[in-house]
């Protein structure tokens, strides 16, 4: 899990890092065996030039520069996945920041129980995001996945392809049918017997094929599916909106 701080106040910068290290803690007396990450930054142009995968983000509105409602705005833009806690004692801009979706407010002065419970609530919907993929059952090889980055998933032989948005194919084990149990029904459907696609990346349909991320990625339609596909991303639009 990568967390970010990203707040002028190196004071503010240290106790939510404090915080964050609790909140880990706990955590791991509960059972969780992953590692954390926590970066900092003083400024919203640092934080906005890091190309790394951002899972919590703990965002000053008020900062010199780029304020932290653009810089917000300009993370969802980048990656809608991104879960933004804003930390301020300015709730004149929370219109602003729940415009696009703010995972949770913190005020200042820092409750440390609020933070540790925004930690574990970020942590457990992270968690529903990510699956163990085998990669190689045989010399038991397993990977962990964001299900939110599959663009879409192809049956080749008797293994899968995962295609995912940073463009890597990951190639794992399994049959398309049970993978598809394990995902998100309201986000992943199958297309075709051999596709199954992320409706979150779907640029458009036509008669026999399903384009993703623009035209970057093709999936076959089939004829009976046609319907119940476009209904389906008909729908997962109009929760998104």
């Amino acid at each position: 899990m990568r967390v970010i701080i990203c707040d002028d106040d190196e004071y503010i910068r240290q106790k939510l890092h404090d915080n964050i290290r609790l909140a880990f803690k706990s955590m791991r007396k509960s059972g969780y065996q992953g590692l954390l990450e926590c970066d900092e930054y003083d400024n919203g142009k640092d934080l906005l030039e890091d190309e790394g995968e951002k899972d919590l983000v703990f965002l000053d509105i008020e900062m010199p520069g780029a304020d932290g409602i653009s810089v917000g705005r300009a993370l969802k833009q980048a990656d809608s996945d991104v879960l933004i806690a804003y930390v301020t004692s300015h709730t004149e801009f929370l219109d602003d920041a729940m415009s696009f979706c703010v995972f949770r407010y913190i005020s200042k002065p820092l409750n440390q129980e609020r933070i540790v419970k925004c930690i574990c609530d970020a942590f457990n919907i992270l968690c529903k995001r990510r699956i163990n993929v085998v990669i190689d059952e045989g010399n038991c090889m397993y990977r962990k996945v964001n299900t939110y980055n599959i663009v879409m998933v192809e049956k080749d032989s008797r293994r899968l392809k995962l295609y995912m948005k940073n463009g890597e194919v990951i190639r794992i084990m399994g049959t398309i049918n049970d993978f598809l149990t394990g995902l998100n029904p309201l986000m992943f459907v199958m297309s075709h017997r051999s596709f199954i696609i992320n409706l979150k990346y779907v640029s458009r349909i036509d008669k026999n094929t399903v384009y993703l991320c623009g035209d970057k990625y093709a999936a076959f339609l089939s004829r009976n599916k046609y319907t119940s596909v476009k209904e389906a991303f008909i729908t997962y639009v109009e929760k998104s909106i």
